[in-house]
């Protein structure tokens, strides 16, 4: 893997990947990510081809009327990085 631009078939991979990965939060657990961007993208190789993953959940929500054992947790988190909103 190099610095230069990606071919197209890793770049669609890559975007199939993120589509999909955003499509089982919402449809398999009832999640928003909320905060998708390029450094919540973590790109690698998987098997020799370069592959996505979703990172950095802190701002997800849970879809109304889902209940999941994210909706039902008290605050959780370290304080200093935490919304403000969900420490009141």
């Amino acid at each position: 893997m190099d610095n230069g631009p990606l071919a197209t078939e890793d770049g669609l991979r890559l975007g199939g990947d993120a589509l999909e990965a955003l499509q089982v939060l919402h449809d398999g657990y009832g999640l928003l990510h909320r905060d998708v961007k390029p450094s919540n993208i973590l790109t690698g190789l998987e098997d020799g081809e370069l592959r996505a993953k979703i990172t950095d959940f802190g701002l997800s929500a849970t879809l109304p009327g889902t209940e999941t054992v994210l909706s039902t947790m008290l605050t959780a988190g370290t304080a200093q990085y935490m919304n403000l909103a969900a420490l009141l």
